[in-house]
């Protein structure tokens, strides 16, 4: 049987341009999916922007648009960045995209994820075992 990883990154807030330190989260994710999939491992690395929280919501004040446009821009600009840069991406979303957990929960209670490997994002981590727990119960 082949083995199933799934590599979850750091999710940005898309309020800004991407800097060295979003790079520094997620290259380390994008490495490990490559020697992953080297390896003959079945592999998915998902990530997306973080289109909430007060970060957006300030930015969108400063320029006077809203927080989804101020989202929409930069998480258009990661997308487009991310695909130059040759990111290895099986699923790049973001927040506004409310199927993302589900996904995760699916793809849990089918039991096609055997090790999950979080880099740097060890709260999402326990909010996709919160969501997984709750998926078992429901």
């Amino acid at each position: 049987m082949t083995k199933r990883v799934l590599i979850g990154t750091a999710w940005p807030y898309a309020n800004n341009h991407l800097h060295v330190g979003h790079l520094a989260a997620l290259l380390p994710s994008d490495v490990l999916a490559r020697f992953s999939r080297m390896m003959g491992y079945e592999t998915i690395m998902v990530s997306g922007s973080d289109m909430h929280g007060t970060p957006i919501t300030e930015r969108a004040k400063k320029e006077g648009v809203s927080p989804a446009e101020i989202a929409g821009t930069y998480h258009a600009e990661f997308c487009d960045n991310f695909n130059k840069m040759l990111f290895t991406f099986d699923l790049y979303t973001n927040t506004f995209q409310f199927t993302c957990v589900g996904e995760l929960v699916d793809l849990h209670r089918s039991g096609s994820v055997e090790d999950t490997v979080f880099h740097r994002d060890i709260h999402l981590r326990k909010l996709f075992v919160q969501f997984a727990d709750c998926a078992k119960l429901a």
